[in-house]
Protein backbone atom coordinates (compact mmCIF):
# COMPACT_ATOMS: atom_id res chain seq x y z
CA UNK A 1 0.00 0.00 0.00
CA UNK A 2 1.50 3.34 -1.28
CA UNK A 3 2.87 5.20 2.10
CA UNK A 4 1.37 8.54 1.10
CA UNK A 5 -1.95 7.53 0.11
CA UNK A 6 -2.69 5.92 4.08
CA UNK A 7 -0.61 9.15 5.07
CA UNK A 8 -3.60 11.08 3.02
CA UNK A 9 -6.33 9.04 4.58
CA UNK A 10 -5.55 9.75 7.81
CA UNK A 11 -4.90 13.42 7.59
CA UNK A 12 -8.80 13.60 5.59
CA UNK A 13 -9.82 11.03 8.57
CA UNK A 14 -8.31 12.47 11.49
CA UNK A 15 -6.17 15.53 12.12
CA UNK A 16 -4.12 13.94 14.99
CA UNK A 17 -2.57 11.66 12.63
CA UNK A 18 -1.14 14.57 10.45
CA UNK A 19 2.54 16.14 10.51
CA UNK A 20 2.26 17.66 7.12
CA UNK A 21 2.46 21.14 6.82
CA UNK A 22 0.40 21.64 3.45
CA UNK A 23 -2.15 23.68 3.46
CA UNK A 24 -1.35 25.15 7.10
CA UNK A 25 -1.10 28.87 8.44
CA UNK A 26 2.25 29.66 9.83
CA UNK A 27 3.00 32.90 11.72
CA UNK A 28 4.69 35.67 9.27
CA UNK A 29 4.63 39.12 10.65
CA UNK A 30 3.37 41.10 13.52
CA UNK A 31 -0.16 41.89 12.99
CA UNK A 32 -0.99 45.84 14.03
CA UNK A 33 -4.55 44.59 13.50
CA UNK A 34 -4.87 42.29 15.50
CA UNK A 35 -3.62 44.82 18.71
CA UNK A 36 -6.05 47.04 16.92
CA UNK A 37 -9.09 44.94 17.36
CA UNK A 38 -8.35 43.91 20.91
CA UNK A 39 -8.09 47.91 21.96
CA UNK A 40 -11.00 48.84 20.35
CA UNK A 41 -12.85 45.60 21.85
CA UNK A 42 -11.96 46.74 25.13
CA UNK A 43 -12.26 50.66 24.70
CA UNK A 44 -8.50 51.36 25.23
CA UNK A 45 -7.64 53.87 22.33
CA UNK A 46 -4.77 56.17 24.28
CA UNK A 47 -3.24 52.64 23.22
CA UNK A 48 -3.56 53.32 19.52
CA UNK A 49 -0.41 55.30 19.07
CA UNK A 50 1.98 53.00 21.47
CA UNK A 51 3.65 50.62 19.05
CA UNK A 52 5.24 51.68 15.92
CA UNK A 53 5.38 49.24 13.10
CA UNK A 54 7.95 48.95 10.09
CA UNK A 55 7.05 48.57 6.54
CA UNK A 56 7.60 44.99 6.29
CA UNK A 57 5.78 44.30 9.63
CA UNK A 58 8.36 42.58 11.35
CA UNK A 59 9.77 45.52 13.23
CA UNK A 60 8.01 46.77 16.31
CA UNK A 61 9.09 50.15 18.17
CA UNK A 62 7.55 51.23 21.70
CA UNK A 63 6.30 55.11 21.80
CA UNK A 64 4.01 55.01 24.52
CA UNK A 65 5.05 57.05 27.39
CA UNK A 66 7.01 54.60 29.21
CA UNK A 67 6.49 55.80 32.81
CA UNK A 68 4.93 52.51 34.51
CA UNK A 69 3.97 49.34 33.83
CA UNK A 70 0.16 49.80 32.98
CA UNK A 71 1.72 51.58 29.79
CA UNK A 72 3.48 48.35 28.41
CA UNK A 73 2.08 47.42 24.97
CA UNK A 74 2.09 44.22 23.24
CA UNK A 75 1.59 42.68 19.67
CA UNK A 76 0.93 39.54 18.53
CA UNK A 77 1.68 37.71 15.29
CA UNK A 78 -1.00 37.48 12.49
CA UNK A 79 -1.68 33.72 12.56
CA UNK A 80 -1.62 30.90 15.16
CA UNK A 81 0.87 28.34 15.32
CA UNK A 82 -0.31 25.12 13.87
CA UNK A 83 -0.44 22.34 16.51
CA UNK A 84 0.49 19.42 14.23
CA UNK A 85 3.78 19.98 14.49
CA UNK A 86 6.97 18.51 15.69
CA UNK A 87 8.50 21.41 16.59
CA UNK A 88 7.82 25.73 15.81
CA UNK A 89 10.59 28.24 16.62
CA UNK A 90 11.34 32.00 16.06
CA UNK A 91 13.46 34.69 16.77
CA UNK A 92 13.58 38.25 17.98
CA UNK A 93 16.28 40.47 17.60
CA UNK A 94 16.53 43.60 20.33
CA UNK A 95 17.97 46.58 17.92
CA UNK A 96 17.51 49.16 20.69
CA UNK A 97 16.44 48.65 24.52
CA UNK A 98 15.55 52.02 24.72
CA UNK A 99 15.23 53.19 29.05
CA UNK A 100 15.05 50.31 30.97
CA UNK A 101 14.58 47.01 28.33
CA UNK A 102 11.44 45.93 29.85
CA UNK A 103 11.01 43.82 27.26
CA UNK A 104 9.47 40.19 27.00
CA UNK A 105 8.91 37.82 24.05
CA UNK A 106 7.06 34.72 24.84
CA UNK A 107 3.41 32.95 23.58
CA UNK A 108 -0.04 33.84 24.46
CA UNK A 109 -3.84 33.12 23.42
CA UNK A 110 -6.09 34.53 21.67
CA UNK A 111 -7.61 37.20 23.96
CA UNK A 112 -4.72 37.85 26.14
CA UNK A 113 -4.31 41.79 27.73
CA UNK A 114 -1.80 43.34 25.25
CA UNK A 115 -1.41 45.99 27.36
CA UNK A 116 1.01 43.58 29.37
CA UNK A 117 4.06 42.19 29.06
CA UNK A 118 4.06 38.14 27.71
CA UNK A 119 3.74 36.02 31.37
CA UNK A 120 2.34 38.48 33.11
CA UNK A 121 -1.60 37.65 32.42
CA UNK A 122 -3.60 34.22 32.29
CA UNK A 123 -2.35 32.17 29.75
CA UNK A 124 0.23 33.67 28.42
CA UNK A 125 4.80 33.04 29.15
CA UNK A 126 7.68 35.04 28.36
CA UNK A 127 10.98 35.64 29.06
CA UNK A 128 12.12 39.24 29.82
CA UNK A 129 15.28 40.73 29.08
CA UNK A 130 15.80 42.91 32.03
CA UNK A 131 15.96 40.73 34.47
CA UNK A 132 16.34 37.16 32.55
CA UNK A 133 12.79 36.19 34.93
CA UNK A 134 10.30 33.31 33.21
CA UNK A 135 6.78 34.46 33.86
CA UNK A 136 3.85 32.36 33.11
CA UNK A 137 0.10 33.65 33.83
CA UNK A 138 1.65 36.00 36.76
CA UNK A 139 2.99 39.18 37.11
CA UNK A 140 5.76 37.19 39.64
CA UNK A 141 8.63 35.52 37.97
CA UNK A 142 11.26 33.04 38.51
CA UNK A 143 14.62 33.18 37.40
CA UNK A 144 15.24 31.95 34.44
CA UNK A 145 18.24 32.64 32.40
CA UNK A 146 20.46 35.63 31.23
CA UNK A 147 19.38 39.43 31.06
CA UNK A 148 19.51 40.19 27.19
CA UNK A 149 19.89 43.56 25.56
CA UNK A 150 20.79 45.05 22.22
CA UNK A 151 22.04 43.13 19.22
CA UNK A 152 21.27 40.02 21.25
CA UNK A 153 18.57 37.24 19.39
CA UNK A 154 16.22 35.56 21.30
CA UNK A 155 14.19 32.18 20.27
CA UNK A 156 11.14 30.92 21.52
CA UNK A 157 10.95 26.54 20.54
CA UNK A 158 7.95 24.61 21.35
CA UNK A 159 8.39 21.25 21.13
CA UNK A 160 5.08 19.67 20.72
CA UNK A 161 6.47 16.08 21.06
CA UNK A 162 7.96 16.15 24.56
CA UNK A 163 5.17 19.23 25.38
CA UNK A 164 7.96 21.45 26.38
CA UNK A 165 9.03 25.34 25.72
CA UNK A 166 12.55 26.77 26.12
CA UNK A 167 14.30 30.08 25.05
CA UNK A 168 17.26 30.77 23.36
CA UNK A 169 20.13 33.10 23.14
CA UNK A 170 22.06 34.27 20.22
CA UNK A 171 21.76 30.65 19.02
CA UNK A 172 22.56 28.71 22.27
CA UNK A 173 19.87 26.91 23.64
CA UNK A 174 18.66 27.78 26.81
CA UNK A 175 17.12 25.25 29.73
CA UNK A 176 13.49 24.13 29.34
CA UNK A 177 11.27 27.20 30.65
CA UNK A 178 7.92 24.90 31.05
CA UNK A 179 7.37 21.36 30.66
CA UNK A 180 4.66 18.69 30.86
CA UNK A 181 2.44 20.69 29.13
CA UNK A 182 -0.89 20.06 28.84
CA UNK A 183 -2.71 19.68 25.52
CA UNK A 184 -5.38 22.41 26.01
CA UNK A 185 -2.06 25.31 27.32
CA UNK A 186 -0.40 24.51 23.98
CA UNK A 187 -3.49 25.21 21.71
CA UNK A 188 -4.38 28.28 20.23
CA UNK A 189 -0.85 30.10 20.80
CA UNK A 190 0.54 32.83 19.24
CA UNK A 191 3.91 34.21 19.01
CA UNK A 192 3.57 37.51 21.57
CA UNK A 193 6.32 40.39 22.23
CA UNK A 194 6.13 43.53 24.59
CA UNK A 195 7.57 46.50 24.76
CA UNK A 196 7.47 48.93 27.90
CA UNK A 197 9.92 51.87 27.68
CA UNK A 198 10.41 54.93 25.34
CA UNK A 199 12.17 53.54 21.90
CA UNK A 200 12.58 49.84 22.78
CA UNK A 201 13.32 48.23 19.06
CA UNK A 202 12.80 44.65 18.01
CA UNK A 203 12.81 42.56 14.68
CA UNK A 204 11.13 39.20 14.22
CA UNK A 205 12.28 36.18 12.16
CA UNK A 206 9.69 33.62 11.33
CA UNK A 207 11.74 32.06 9.31
CA UNK A 208 12.05 34.26 6.56
CA UNK A 209 15.85 34.06 6.82
CA UNK A 210 18.11 32.01 8.84
CA UNK A 211 17.82 31.73 12.31
CA UNK A 212 20.76 32.43 14.95
CA UNK A 213 19.83 28.90 16.55
CA UNK A 214 20.82 25.79 14.51
CA UNK A 215 17.09 24.37 14.46
CA UNK A 216 17.70 21.64 11.52
CA UNK A 217 20.29 20.61 13.76
CA UNK A 218 17.77 19.97 16.89
CA UNK A 219 15.13 18.58 14.83
CA UNK A 220 17.64 15.93 13.36
CA UNK A 221 18.34 15.10 17.08
CA UNK A 222 15.24 15.26 18.24
CA UNK A 223 13.53 12.91 14.84
CA UNK A 224 16.59 10.74 15.38
CA UNK A 225 16.00 9.91 19.08
CA UNK A 226 12.60 9.50 18.97
CA UNK A 227 13.13 7.07 15.83
CA UNK A 228 15.36 4.57 18.05
CA UNK A 229 12.53 4.91 20.28
CA UNK A 230 9.95 4.16 18.27
CA UNK A 231 12.79 1.26 17.01
CA UNK A 232 12.93 -0.15 20.22
CA UNK A 233 9.05 0.24 20.63
CA UNK A 234 8.77 -2.08 17.51
CA UNK A 235 11.42 -4.45 18.92
CA UNK A 236 10.79 -5.01 22.18
CA UNK A 237 6.61 -5.52 21.78
CA UNK A 238 6.07 -6.63 18.75
CA UNK A 239 8.38 -10.14 18.95
CA UNK A 240 7.16 -10.57 22.40
CA UNK A 241 3.12 -9.70 22.20
CA UNK A 242 1.54 -8.01 19.51
CA UNK A 243 -2.17 -8.16 20.95
CA UNK A 244 -1.11 -5.26 22.96
CA UNK A 245 -2.02 -3.30 19.97
CA UNK A 246 -5.03 -3.81 20.12
CA UNK A 247 -5.25 -2.41 24.10
CA UNK A 248 -6.95 0.59 24.27
CA UNK A 249 -5.10 3.48 25.51
CA UNK A 250 -3.12 3.20 28.55
CA UNK A 251 -3.84 3.91 32.10
CA UNK A 252 -1.05 5.67 34.36
CA UNK A 253 -0.66 2.73 36.16
CA UNK A 254 2.76 2.13 35.98
CA UNK A 255 2.62 -1.45 37.63
CA UNK A 256 1.40 -2.63 34.83
CA UNK A 257 4.30 -3.57 32.22
CA UNK A 258 2.48 -2.61 29.00
CA UNK A 259 1.57 0.72 30.24
CA UNK A 260 5.05 1.58 31.89
CA UNK A 261 6.35 1.44 28.85
CA UNK A 262 3.69 2.04 25.97
CA UNK A 263 2.05 5.31 27.87
CA UNK A 264 5.54 7.69 26.65
CA UNK A 265 4.76 7.12 22.76
CA UNK A 266 1.50 8.13 22.99
CA UNK A 267 3.31 11.66 23.15
CA UNK A 268 4.64 10.88 19.16
CA UNK A 269 1.98 12.01 16.71
CA UNK A 270 0.56 9.12 15.29
CA UNK A 271 1.42 10.17 11.63
CA UNK A 272 5.46 10.37 12.24
CA UNK A 273 5.23 6.70 14.19
CA UNK A 274 3.67 5.25 11.13
CA UNK A 275 5.81 7.18 8.84
CA UNK A 276 8.67 5.52 10.41
CA UNK A 277 7.55 2.45 10.25
CA UNK A 278 7.00 2.30 6.82
CA UNK A 279 9.94 3.74 5.75
CA UNK A 280 11.70 0.97 7.84
CA UNK A 281 9.48 -1.53 5.95
CA UNK A 282 8.19 -3.34 9.36
CA UNK A 283 5.04 -3.36 7.49
CA UNK A 284 3.69 -5.93 10.23
CA UNK A 285 4.11 -3.78 13.28
CA UNK A 286 2.76 -0.85 10.95
CA UNK A 287 -0.28 -2.36 10.49
CA UNK A 288 -1.26 -3.37 13.98
CA UNK A 289 -0.62 -0.49 15.13
CA UNK A 290 -2.89 1.50 12.27
CA UNK A 291 -5.76 -1.12 13.07
CA UNK A 292 -5.38 -0.47 17.23
CA UNK A 293 -5.91 3.04 16.76
CA UNK A 294 -8.92 2.39 14.17
CA UNK A 295 -10.62 0.32 16.59
CA UNK A 296 -9.99 3.36 19.72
Amino acid sequence: VPLQKIENFFLKKNSLFGVSTENLTFPKIWSMEKRYQWLFKKKKFSGLGDLEISQNKLKIKYRGLGKTDEDAAGITADNFIPNNLLVFYFEIKVLNIGKNGFIGVGLCEENTNLDRLPGWEKNSLGYHGDDGYFFRDSGTGIPYGPCFGKNDVVGVCINFIEKIVFFTKNGLGLKIAFSNILTKDIKNRIPFIGLRTKEECVEANFGGKIFEFDLNSYKTYFQKTYEEKIFLFHRFFFKRSPVFFFLKKPTNNKENTFNFFFTPFFLLKKNYILKFLGKKYHWKTFFLFLKSFLCD
